[in-house]
């Protein structure tokens, strides 16, 4: 049951046309809305066209920009919620966006008795009414990372390329990080050194291959990268991990 919803700004303006928003980020959702006019933006690497039968859903950190074709009037809302969304363009032909979104800008000014939880209220069906109409097949999904999570457990020993991964998914890479860790709950690049030493507790263990051995069969760079971050993690060095080992 979607239930958390923290609004954190909420504005509308009139934006004159010509005018151009530079590329910028925000740390919380926000959802743009065009209730007249029409305007283009970009969204990492995609691009949209603003209108009044649609909106496009901003995920934290991703940089993003905005050309207004004609005069426009523009809601935007900004909040955070522990629910996942695809971002980009979603078609709303019936605005019922908007029409919350003006409920919740109206609620904001006015602030009449109990403007605080029906914020909240129309908060939470603004993110019912956005998961209604999110595309089946978004850059956005918890199995995109599922994916990307998988296959770094499973390749750790290679070379890989985390920014890489985050531009396959056409995302930037601060974004690609953040939603990481809340999947995680720890870094892409966290995540992938736990998988290495993991793996070379095991071998060291076993007792078979040198340390040097180790460091390359795990995706180290070299004995001393292995060493300096083994011993980060473990507390100890690998020689002396396999040793003591020996004499268990």
């Amino acid at each position: 049951m979607m239930k958390n919803f923290d609004l954190k700004t909420a504005w509308g303006v009139h934006r004159k046309k010509g005018e151009h928003i530079q590329f910028h980020k925000h740390d919380v959702y926000e959802l743009v809305n065009y209730c007249s006019g029409s305007g283009k933006g970009c969204l990492e690497k995609d691009s949209y066209v603003f209108s009044p039968e649609s909106f496009v859903l901003i995920p934290p950190y991703a940089k993003h920009d905005e050309l207004l074709y004609l005069d426009s009037d523009v809601l935007c809302i900004g909040f955070t919620t522990d629910e996942a969304f695809a971002f980009g363009q979603y078609a709303d032909a019936q605005g019922r966006i908007c029409r919350i979104a003006r409920a919740i800008m109206q609620e904001v000014i006015e602030q009449p008795a109990l403007y605080k939880d029906m914020i909240l209220a129309k908060g939470v069906e603004l993110l019912i009414e956005i998961r209604r109409l999110e595309r089946p097949h978004s850059h956005y999904t918890t199995k995109n990372f599922e994916y990307i999570i998988n296959y770094i457990a499973q390749n750790y020993h290679e070379k890989l390329m985390l920014k890489d991964m985050a531009q396959q998914m056409h995302i930037s890479y601060d974004y690609f990080q953040h939603r990481f860790k809340e999947i995680v709950g720890e870094s892409p690049q966290q995540f992938l050194v736990r998988k290495r030493v993991e793996a070379a507790e095991g071998l060291l263990a076993d007792g078979t291959l040198s340390c040097t051995e180790i460091a390359y069969q795990c995706g180290f760079s070299n004995s001393a990268q292995f060493s300096a971050i083994f011993k980060r993690e473990k507390g100890i060095t690998p020689r002396q991990y396999q040793q003591a080992g020996k004499v268990r």
